[in-house]
Parts: C-alpha cells; sequence; structure tokens
C-alpha cells in the first residue's frame, strides 16, 4: 500500500486548510450494537424534523459510494470562549444562540475547506464525496479513526480540543492506511451526566435525545413537553453546554479564532425576536446554520417564547401578549405558557382576554393550563 497519498492528505488538510485533525478509518459497515444505538436517535430525528425527511434508516458507508475503501474525519476547533452571562441576559430580556451557528466566517471555511478536500481527491482520479452528519454517524467513525473518542456525555472528546470539535467527514475509494482508535477513556468520571439538567445522559455514552436540551429546541419541531421548556434557560437553537462545561477534558482551551458576530446576533433582544420579521429573519439567521436547523421563523419565535417564560419577568407581558394575539398558532401556545409562568395579575389578564377570541384548540388548551397554574 502506497502511504505517500495519505502523508499528502494530512499535510494537505492539517497545514493548507488549517484543520486541527484528521483521522482514517475503514469503509467497512457499522457493528450492529452501535446500528441499533445510532437508530434510536436517528428515529427521533425522522418524528421531529423535516430535515431528516421521516428517514431514521441508519446509512452504512457504502450506501454512499459502493466501492469505498476509506472514510476520512476531519476535525476543527470550535470553542469560541466562556459560555453567555446568565444574569445580564436577564437583566436585559436577552437570549442565547451558539456562536459556531452564527458565525459566517467559520460557516463558510468549513464548507470551503469540504469541497477542498472532494477536490484533492477527485484531482488525482479518486471518487470522493462528502457525508452530511444528518444520514450518517460521523461520531462513530471520529472514535474508530483516533480523531477523539466518546465521552459519556455521547459527544467526541479530542485530546487538544476536548468535546469542542465540529466533524466532517469523506468517503472515498482510495486506499489508505487506517488510524487507531484512541485507548484512553473517560474511566470513572461521570461528572457530565450528575450535571445533566433533563436526565438525558441515561447511562455511559449515550443521551437519550428526547430529553436533551440542544434537540428540544434546535430540532423538535413537535411539542416540547412542560418538563423541558422550564429548563431551557435563555437557549434560543442549540447552545446547552453544561455536559461539556463540567468536564475535565475542557479546561484550559484556547479560542477559535473567528469573525467578528453581532452581540445581536449571539445575545438577542427576546422581545425583538418575538416580532421579527421575514426580512431580518431570512437576511440574519436564514445564511447561518442556526437558521438552517431551524427552517422556520416560527420555532425560532417559539424558542424566544419559552425563554421568556422561565425568565418570568413582568416586563416581557406586553410582548407576549401581541405574540398571543396575533402570532402563528406555535407561537400563540407558547407565548401563553410563558404568560403563565410570569404568573403576575397584568398577565393573567392578557391570557383571559386572548381566551375570549381565540379559536384554536391547542392555543385554548394552553391559556387554560397556565390560567389554572396561576390560580
Amino acid at each position: 500500500m502506497d502511504n505517500s497519498l495519505k502523508k499528502d492528505l494530512k499535510s494537505f488538510v492539517i497545514e493548507e486548510l488549517v484543520a486541527d485533525a484528521i483521522g482514517i478509518a475503514s469503509a467497512d459497515d457499522f457493528k450492529e450494537e452501535d446500528c441499533r444505538r445510532i437508530g434510536v436517535v436517528r428515529k427521533a430525528f425522522a418524528e421531529s424534523t423535516p430535515l431528516a425527511g421521516g428517514d431514521a434508516q441508519v446509512y452504512q458507508p457504502r450506501d454512499f459510494l459502493p466501492d469505498a475503501k476509506s472514510v476520512i474525519v476531519v476535525g476543527v476547533n470550535s470553542y469560541f470562549g466562556d459560555g453567555p452571562d446568565i444574569k445580564k441576559a436577564k437583566k436585559e430580556l436577552r437570549g442565547f444562540v451558539e456562536e459556531s451557528h452564527i458565525d459566517i466566517d467559520f460557516l463558510n471555511k468549513n464548507s470551503q475547506r469540504s469541497s477542498d478536500v472532494v477536490d484533492f481527491f477527485n484531482d488525482r482520479g479518486y471518487q470522493c464525496f462528502s457525508l452530511t452528519a444528518g444520514g450518517f454517524p460521523l461520531k462513530l467513525k471520529a472514535s474508530e479513526c483516533g480523531v477523539g473518542r466518546y465521552g459519556k456525555n455521547a459527544v467526541i472528546q479530542n485530546r487538544e480540543l476536548g468535546a469542542w470539535i465540529s466533524l466532517s467527514a469523506f468517503i472515498t475509494d482510495a486506499e489508505m492506511e487506517f488510524d487507531s482508535p484512541l485507548k484512553d477513556d473517560c474511566g470513572e468520571c461521570s461528572i457530565c451526566m450528575e450535571a445533566c439538567p433533563t436526565g438525558a445522559l441515561e447511562s455511559p455514552y449515550f443521551c437519550n435525545v428526547w430529553k436533551c436540551l440542544d434537540f428540544n429546541l434546535g430540532h423538535n419541531k413537535k411539542n416540547i413537553p412542560e418538563e423541558i421548556r422550564g429548563l431551557t434557560g435563555n437557549l434560543l437553537g442549540e447552545g446547552c453546554r453544561i455536559c461539556r462545561d463540567v468536564c475535565p477534558s475542557n479546561r484550559n482551551l484556547k479560542p477559535v479564532k473567528h469573525g467578528e458576530i453581532s452581540s445581536d446576533m449571539i445575545a438577542p433582544e427576546l422581545p425583538s425576536i418575538l416580532s421579527i420579521s421575514d426580512k431580518d429573519w431570512e437576511e440574519k439567521f436564514v445564511p447561518t446554520l442556526f437558521g438552517f436547523f431551524l427552517i422556520e421563523k416560527k420555532y425560532l419565535q417559539r424558542n424566544a417564547a419559552i425563554a421568556l417564560g422561565n425568565f418570568m419577568d413582568e416586563r416581557a407581558v406586553g410582548s407576549l401578549a401581541e405574540a398571543l394575539s396575533n402570532g402563528e398558532e406555535i407561537v400563540r401556545e407558547y407565548s401563553a405558557w410563558a404568560l403563565g409562568r410570569i404568573k403576575t395579575p397584568k398577565a393573567k389578564g392578557e391570557l383571559e382576554k386572548a381566551l375570549k377570541k381565540e379559536q384554536n384548540k391547542g392555543v385554548e388548551k394552553e391559556i387554560n393550563e397556565s390560567l389554572e397554574f396561576i390560580g
């Protein structure tokens, strides 16, 4: 086997494309036990977001390229520094958006890097395709080739980057020597499992995504259970970092160099998000990964309503009342829930006023439950 191709690839990816990690794995089928575990996650996505197209199948590498010989996994630093100042956010009624999902410069570099890897193989006469995370379990191959290892929080841990690693994968008919998996593991540590606010980390190395805050706010387009809503804080999509922040592997990390991100994107004013125009949604959020996952602005507004409900601040009553009166059905439902959480006479009055004219049964139900909660 000619190892010069692998050597050239790694040099190209690390030095020219400025990635942080790369590994080569086999294109063989995943183990049956892994397929069962990943299948549970795929089923949840298929049932909750149109992006999955109702497809719960776990695809094998050669489903994408029958003559595949190798899978390449590339990792880049996605740590943007400390998380949000929740006290300041509550004072100013602001939400939080995961920086790596809205930094256009970061996203464009990842996209260009993927194109360049594909071109690297095509220019040498090989087939190569980029594999998206939605239809392909990247983490399995990342752990197989030593780009990282599974943490007990079901997130890939890299020795230098901790759990803050953005993964991309490629499949090719080029034959290369495979890299070995890492031998270290989490040992007896289970601090992430204990810290998870919803108990989503039900067993080591497995996350019940139906309980995961990131899944519910970023991907779930169905009902978000009340017990989950009350634990989401001011998140507007993916951005829960509790299981990563408590992990000893994530200490003393160096933030990635990134472009200037507007504070109104990272921590937008929640009342403004409730009434966001189509123009602002399309210009600010649609071009981002954050907007791609949410799909429609009504889900951003839904999440903003939940965040305002969690702040339980009477200053939000006016904005929530307006959303309850004029928003789309899902926005009205969650605005009613939020007003119930605020629990003041003014909030109760707005719920009673809305109930008199509301004709949607689902929204009526949410209003009545909020009124009952207020008492």
